[in-house]
């Protein structure tokens, strides 16, 4: 290779470099896995030791069960390994769909959402298992960039939430991804929110996560 060949072909090496650098790659992530890649749990205070995490339902709770307060809590992770640390996370919408099925839903008589049940998405910030994880275990949760969701217009509403600070936060930092915990903002009677699991046998149901980022 001359000498002219070879500075003419590292000029277009860096010019094509510069481009890359000045227009990076867009990327999109759906996440809505199953019963056998999902993680999620209830969290339930009247049973606090019991795990919940192959229900098909999600329910948050703040009712009266026998005469004992209950309140129950959502734990949800998604797994974002694939992508980079390096990344910028432009976008990540949560969708969480109510479960027109409940066993919870039949239970209380009710046709849908109660209403007054605003709840938030906090970052969990220790790890925990699928397996185990229940009320009395439950993990620590940062409210720093938490999100706040206003209670439903609808008794069958679908909700989607942006929660792009959260999910740049678990992106940043893959090792310290211990996912989301829900609940409401106001844990007194009667609230109740009925959402569908990971292992909800419509896979449409299922909690999903989308993530649009540049490589």
């Amino acid at each position: 290779m001359n000498t002219a060949f070879r500075f003419a072909f590292l000029a277009v090496l860096l010019i094509f470099q510069g481009c890359k650098k000045d227009h990076p790659v867009t990327a999109r992530l759906v996440l809505q896995p199953g019963p056998e890649a999902g993680q999620d749990a209830i969290l339930s205070r009247v049973v606090p030791d019991r795990n919940q995490s192959l229900h098909p339902d999600l329910p948050l709770s703040a009712i009266f069960v026998e005469g004992e307060l209950n309140i129950n809590r959502v734990a949800i992770l998604f797994d974002l390994s694939s992508i980079s640390a390096k990344a910028n996370v432009k976008k990540a919408l949560l969708t969480l769909y109510f479960n027109p099925k409940s066993v919870y839903l039949a239970s209380n008589g009710a046709t849908g959402h109660y209403p007054e049940n605003a709840f938030q998405i906090q970052r969990i910030t220790a790890p925990w298992k699928e397996t185990i994880i229940t009320w009395n275990n439950q993990p620590a949760t940062s409210s720093e960039l938490q999100v706040l969701v206003p209670a439903a217009t609808s008794p069958t509403q679908n909700y989607t939430v942006d929660v792009t600070d959260l999910v740049r936060e678990m992106v940043r930092n893959p090792a310290a991804n211990y996912g989301f915990l829900l609940k409401h903002q106001n844990e007194t009677p009667y609230r109740i929110t009925f959402l569908a699991s990971s292992d909800h046998p419509d896979a449409e149901l299922r909690p999903k996560l989308e993530v649009e980022y540049e490589n």
